[in-house]
């Protein structure tokens, strides 16, 4: 359960970012929301490498 929101909590995190990013046009955001994304995609794949 606990990894669930885990995921649930990233993508929560992601999407923030990300629209963050694109109303401030920040590139450090932008950055910012790039690495979320990137840390979320790997969660998933790790997780489920795991799981077999």
């Amino acid at each position: 359960m606990f990894k669930r929101n885990r995921l649930l909590i990233l993508l929560i995190l992601m999407i923030i970012i990300d629209s963050y990013a694109r109303f401030a046009h920040s590139s450090a955001a932008t950055v910012l929301a790039i690495v979320v994304t990137l840390a979320t995609l790997f969660y998933v794949v790790w997780e489920r490498i795991k799981r077999g």
